[in-house]
């Protein structure tokens, strides 16, 4: 697979304009278009999760916006969620997501595809502790975390309000973004989307 045939799919959790995290993702998009197909996708348009509206749990009708949202992360060959952290933990915005692709068990849109997770903060957490929740979130779902994230501290200091951005975080962004890219290239040769997919095998 050359860089256009793998498709990452990234999306941010924090819906304020202007926020550390929503720039930080607008860097990591424009860091990643010569290693990928990146798409950028929106979350601030889906609805409070509810089986009702899941096309895969209820017959109600299917917001577009989950529908969309869905079919993206099914294409991903790999996915990037840059996101914030409230209260020590992960966003509702993250959480409520992460919950429109988490079903039916086993064969999620997230299953057997490698994802990059990132964060800014003003303080000195980095976002390490929500990381550590989506972590758990995502094993639970057969989705493989990389190893290596992206926390970034005292986030002001390295992110302008202009845009800018820190030479060395930058470099660094990039280094992550091609290790996402690798893993996805090599996740997708192993097919460890359908191997992942199968359920356990009962006693």
């Amino acid at each position: 697979m050359g860089p256009a045939e793998v498709r990452i799919a990234a999306f941010g959790g924090s819906l304020r304009a202007g926020s550390l995290n929503g720039v930080l993702l607008d860097h990591a998009v424009r860091i990643a278009e010569p290693l990928c197909e990146i798409s950028r996708l929106e979350i601030r348009d889906l609805p409070l999760y509810n089986q009702d509206l899941d096309p895969t749990m209820g017959d109600g009708d299917t917001p577009a916006a989950v529908a969309a949202f869905r079919n993206a992360i099914d294409a991903a060959d790999g996915v990037m969620i840059v996101s914030p952290e409230y209260s020590w933990s992960v966003p509702g915005p993250t959480k409520n997501a992460i919950d429109w692709v988490s079903r039916p068990a086993f064969d999620t849109p997230l299953t057997g595809k490698p994802v990059l997770l990132a964060g800014a903060s003003p303080g000195p957490a980095g976002t390490g502790r929500a990381q550590l929740h989506l972590r758990q979130i995502l094993h639970s779902l057969r989705a493989l975390a990389l190893v290596n994230d992206l926390q970034v501290p005292f986030a002001h200091s390295t992110i302008t309000p202009d845009g800018g951005l820190d030479p060395q975080l930058e470099l660094r962004i990039g280094e992550l973004l091609r290790e996402l890219v690798d893993d996805a290239r090599a996740a997708s040769a192993a097919d460890l989307v359908g191997r992942y997919r199968v359920p356990p095998a009962t006693a």
